[in-house]
């Protein structure tokens, strides 16, 4: 979906792009700079790392701008207590990595997640424990917390964690995997707007304590929520409405032992790939694991069986960070490149910004056979062996989508991707990135009858290109804005004039919704 429309949402709305980001890089031994537009040296905040490749010493370290000294980090699969190392220091754009270490070994694939303090968003908080039995303690997120991870920092201790969804008198523990605990450690109180309570066990006289504080927002701004699902067993798994596109969440099972799940979509989290990390150990990234938790334009959906997603009856709890809003771009180099070249695969093109639709023209043969879209919705593939993500559909075919086991591109990363199979060659590639009033993705299971399908695009679309994906035979639909309120439309893969198919039916689309008709 396309639009020209530049209105802009109001000023006063927190964007997701001002306070998180996951961005990836590779470690180069040496100094370096992550420019993620994240303001932690004016605002505050929390960077998490983890060297997706290492394992004996791969740990989660987790840097924040409030413990002293600077620069002290803790480790999430560990009970040590905060180290001094000045890991990193804070930008007013990003974060600085001062030499080698954990998270910036040379070569070695490395993601940070960054939360700014914010508003209905993250904060966090230090305290020194006075020994009371049911201590407040004060914070600044405006709303009450849907959940907090509280650690000790001048000594070994748990990664206590509060959720929400299972009140006050129970906890997990992050750095394992056993199931929640009854315990007294947030003084059976719940937290408010203002205040978490804790006692003794996370209060003990003249220690220090860090606390992590996410927030549970369900208006129809809010960025972050907390909540819960019951697992079914089956890999058509519960569907969790969240009003909007997850692009990051962390999974736990509640009611039993089972690992922790730390995902998100730059990595690989799509129709036909997640890529895992597990908080409580060092080990590497699990490589593609398939389709097991799938984001969708109003949640995700659950696709596995796997007892860290899905066992029948037990209780999951999560912490889901949305996909936008974002701002609304106002150059378009922010959000498209057009690439012409013939170099070499292993290639790396730089676009400046994170791809989400990229397509592959071949300019000295038949277009038939070479003309692809690949998009990270349905799949994009992480380094040059990952062949189950590469989701192709070619635009002058109607054939169903394919999996192509020598991808066209890979490494997908905030900056750009690498030229995979078929690079030497003379090709045009064509990147997009999804931002309101300019592109955005979505894909759908068809009911066989008039339909709306909701997308994230914030203005009524202006060009919707539609694509059967199971279905052999099938052509490629296409709605021009010129056709509102008729019932014509014509086909991406044909020199056909316009006709009137029904294929949109007659209701013009709207900021939230397209409407679709009954047809293949």
């Amino acid at each position: 979906m396309f639009s020209a429309n530049t209105s802009q949402v109001s000023e006063d709305r927190l964007y997701v792009e001002d306070v998180f980001s996951t961005y990836l890089y590779t470690g180069n031994g040496s100094t370096q700079t992550i420019t993620n537009g994240i303001d932690l040296a004016g605002k505050g905040g929390l960077v998490w790392m983890k060297d997706r490749v290492a394992s004996s010493y791969g740990n989660h370290i987790l840097v924040d701008t409030v413990q002293t000294p600077a620069g002290s980090y803790l480790k999430t699969n560990s009970t040590d207590a905060a180290a001094s190392s000045g890991f990193i220091t804070f930008n007013s754009n990003g974060f600085y990595l001062p030499g080698n270490s954990a998270v910036n070994i040379s070569g070695n694939a490395t993601a940070s997640w960054t939360f700014r303090k914010a508003p209905k968003f993250f904060d966090v908080v230090t305290y020194t424990g006075n020994g009371s039995t049911a201590r407040a303690i004060s914070h600044s997120l405006g709303v009450a917390p849907g959940s907090m991870i509280i650690k000790r920092t001048d000594s070994t201790g748990q990664w206590v964690v509060y959720h929400r969804s299972l009140g006050n008198a129970n906890a997990l523990i992050l750095e394992s995997t056993i199931a929640q605990v009854n315990t007294n450690t947030f003084g059976y109180t719940t937290p408010d707007a203002t205040t978490f309570t804790v006692n003794d066990y996370n209060n003990i006289n003249g220690a220090t304590y860090v606390a992590y504080l996410f927030a549970h927002d369900t208006t129809s701004d809010g960025i972050i929520q907390c909540g819960s699902y019951t697992g079914n067993g089956s890999s058509t798994g519960p569907t969790v409405t969240l009003g909007w596109e997850p692009q990051w969440l962390l999974v736990k099972s509640a009611t039993s032992g089972a690992p922790w799940r730390l995902m998100d979509v730059m990595r690989g989290l799509s129709e036909t790939s997640t890529f895992f990390l597990d908080p409580s150990l060092s080990d590497a990234e699990t490589p593609n694991q398939g389709a097991q938790l799938i984001p969708a334009a109003t949640g995700f959906r659950i696709a596995s069986t796997s007892s860290a997603l899905n066992s029948n009856g037990q209780t999951y709890i999560y912490i889901a960070i949305r996909r936008g809003p974002m701002r609304t771009p106002t150059s378009g180099t922010s959000v498209f490149a057009a690439t012409a070249t013939s170099a070499a695969s292993g290639t790396t093109i730089t676009t400046n910004f994170p791809v989400d639709l990229n397509t592959v023209f071949y300019r000295d043969g038949a277009d038939s056979a070479n003309t692809t879209f690949m998009d990270r919705l349905r799949g994009l593939p992480q380094n040059s062996s990952d062949t189950t993500s590469s989701k192709v559909i070619r635009t002058s075919s109607t054939a169903a989508e394919i999996t192509n086991t020598s991808p066209w591109f890979y490494t997908f990363d905030n900056t750009g991707w690498k030229i995979g199979g078929g690079g030497g060659l003379n090709y045009l590639y064509y990147s997009f990135r999804r931002a309101p009033s300019f592109f955005d993705v979505v894909c759908y299971s068809g009911i066989a009858a008039t339909r709306t399908v909701t997308h994230n695009l914030g203005v009524a679309p202006e060009l919707i290109i539609v694509k059967n994906r199971t279905t052999g035979g099938t052509a490629w639909p296409v709605w021009a804005s010129l056709f509102s309120g008729t019932n014509e439309s014509f086909y991406f893969n044909t020199t056909a004039a316009k006709s009137a198919t029904g294929l949109f039916t007659t209701t013009p689309p709207t900021s939230t919704v397209f409407t679709v008709g009954n047809d293949s």
